[in-house]
């Protein structure tokens, strides 16, 4: 393992940050997306006969048996029952808003190590020529410094693109 992040220059550290916080990120949406559940025909069927019959015990009963968004978006709703439509829709939209936020939270970060990952990996690749071509003989000096340029264009915009996903609203 050593020897990998040896040959992968000084990128190589951001690069393993980067790929395994992507993977946890990954993950995490992935058992979110799980956590939903699904409602079987049977189960909206039962949902809608039980809501049409007005027994609303019963109707809670049957709710705390099922799991997932769906079942606990419409025991909010059974809770707030007796308020006025305009409420209720208010109550839904708030409850709503913050499904989607949970929902999409970290996916800013997300985009940012996609970005930025293969912007390392060029620094990095950049940096590595830079070296083995100073190496060679001293005519590549011309090659050599417009490498050079390009890794500090790279080390300007890799903070620029962090910061300014960072602190996006």
């Amino acid at each position: 393992m050593n020897n990998w992040l040896d040959l992968l220059s000084p990128m190589a550290w951001p690069l393993a940050i980067f790929s395994n916080l992507t993977l946890a990120l990954v993950l995490e949406h992935q058992v979110f997306f799980i956590s939903l559940g699904r409602l079987t025909k049977l189960r909206q069927l039962n949902i809608l006969e039980l809501a049409n019959s007005g027994y609303w015990q019963e109707f809670r009963n049957y709710l705390d048996t099922l799991q997932g968004m769906t079942a606990k978006g419409l025991k909010l709703l059974l809770t707030h029952r007796e308020c006025p439509r305009a409420r209720l829709e208010h109550v839904a939209a708030l409850w709503l808003t913050e499904q989607r936020r949970k929902r999409q939270a970290h996916l800013r970060l997300l985009a940012l190590f996609a970005v930025a990952s293969p912007l390392f990996g060029l620094l990095g690749t950049i940096l590595g020529m830079t070296t083995a071509i100073q190496n060679l003989a001293a005519h590549a000096v011309p090659v050599s410094s417009s490498m050079m340029a390009t890794a500090i264009g790279l080390v300007i915009t890799i903070p620029a693109l962090i910061t300014s996903h960072t602190f996006r609203i």
